[in-house]
């Protein structure tokens, strides 16, 4: 009776410290600013030192027991750090990142948007290089891809072009993040706070126009959308 006793206690504790280790945070990492979500993103369990990332739709999930810390972080946003708690299990736990910008002086900023933008490049230079040749080693005219017809329509392929299509869209908002930020919005309206960011939401320019352009432009651009903001929310 008492071997009995002892195995189901053993039994017992196996199978709570089983349980206990698969206890799994998961959710979607968000821009705070809109609902754009974010791809690759660094997930990281620093308690128990182990990673994960962001999938396509931007969803994640890693294992997590209460107390540890877990660590979202992606090139020109700022990293979320937040302490598991058991609440967190009930339901999807979003995240919601904020785009990074340190200084108003264009030469930084540029400089910061360029070393930025390398950084996801070479992080996701894989996806942009054509390993696979077309049987006989040739390339279709006027396409310049170098991928067997076979392999382009297997999933893989299929996942990388979805996974570059994303990143592009993301690298766009990250011009136009450069382009039109807090820092030099606040700078230009007054605006802070909640006001700040409805007209951040409300008139965000296009990527087109970001990069089309110049300084004055974009200040006028910047002006001219705050006397219809001002009109429509008639604050004088």
């Amino acid at each position: 009776m008492k071997t009995r006793y002892i195995l189901f206690l053993l039994l017992t504790l196996a199978v709570g410290n089983r349980l206990q280790a698969q206890n799994q945070l998961r959710g979607k990492v968000v821009r705070f600013d809109s609902s754009t979500v974010l791809t690759a993103v660094t997930v990281y369990n620093a308690t128990t030192d182990k990673y994960a990332s962001t999938d396509l739709g931007g969803f994640y999930k890693i294992d997590a027991n209460p107390g540890d810390s877990v660590s979202f972080s992606y090139i020109g946003y700022k990293s979320k750090v937040v302490k598991v708690g058991a609440s967190m299990y009930n339901k999807s736990y979003n995240i919601f990142m904020e785009v990074s910008h340190n200084s108003l002086d264009t030469v930084t900023v540029t400089s910061g948007y360029r070393h930025d933008s390398l950084g996801r490049f070479s992080q996701y230079q894989e996806l942009y290089q054509n390993k696979v040749k077309l049987a006989g080693n040739t390339t279709p005219e006027g396409f310049g891809i170098r991928v067997s017809p076979i392999s382009y329509f297997s999933k893989g392929e299929k996942q990388k072009r979805e996974l570059r299509k994303r990143l592009e869209e993301q690298e766009k908002d990250n011009y136009i993040d450069y382009r039109f930020n807090p820092s030099y919005v606040a700078m230009a309206t007054g605006l802070q706070g909640e006001k700040l960011i409805t007209f951040m939401r409300e008139y965000r320019p296009t990527y087109a126009f970001a990069r089309k352009a110049n300084a004055e432009d974009m200040m006028l651009y910047v002006q001219d959308s705050f006397k219809k903001y001002k009109a429509k929310y008639k604050i004088q």
